[in-house]
């Protein structure tokens, strides 16, 4: 493979660390031993702007509910763009099956996402704009919300 497959990511605070679960899923790229390149994109153009202005709003579809385009996104090197950690760990399964994911034979976890789904719902409104504040970068937290 020539190009790298871009993962679009938010930067933080040093040291550089995740202050979301969702791009994480997508960090097993390199233990693959995949060309992975993170492209760090400080709000606002993290949500819609940077990605409509590149081709990734000619080429795929917006997310269905919520905000249009968002992070965890990745370019492949063919141009596809993939949102959605699931969507893209399930892709990447599909290009790359070795070393295997072993996703779809998880009997576990669709239950698991369910349930940091409705854990999420009810910790997120205190929990995540303090995260926010503690590892997002001055340039992005005004643009937060």
């Amino acid at each position: 493979m020539s190009q790298p497959i871009i993962l679009y990511d938010l930067p933080t605070r040093a040291p550089r660390r995740c202050w979301s679960l969702n791009p994480w899923k997508n960090e097993k790229c390199p233990q693959n031993a995949l060309p992975l390149e993170n492209k760090l994109n400080k709000f606002p153009s993290s949500n819609a702007a940077e990605l409509q202005t590149t081709e990734l709003s000619d080429s795929s579809a917006p997310n269905a509910a919520g905000i249009p385009y968002t992070v965890p996104t990745i370019q492949m090197s063919d141009g596809e763009w993939v949102m959605d950690s699931r969507k893209i760990a399930e892709r990447l399964e599909q290009l790359y099956p070795e070393p295997p994911l072993n996703i779809a034979a998880d009997p576990y976890l669709v239950d698991i996402e369910d349930l940091v789904n409705r854990i999420a719902k009810t910790v997120s409104p205190d929990f995540i704009p303090k995260d926010a504040n503690r590892v997002l970068g001055d340039g992005s937290l005004g643009y937060w919300h």
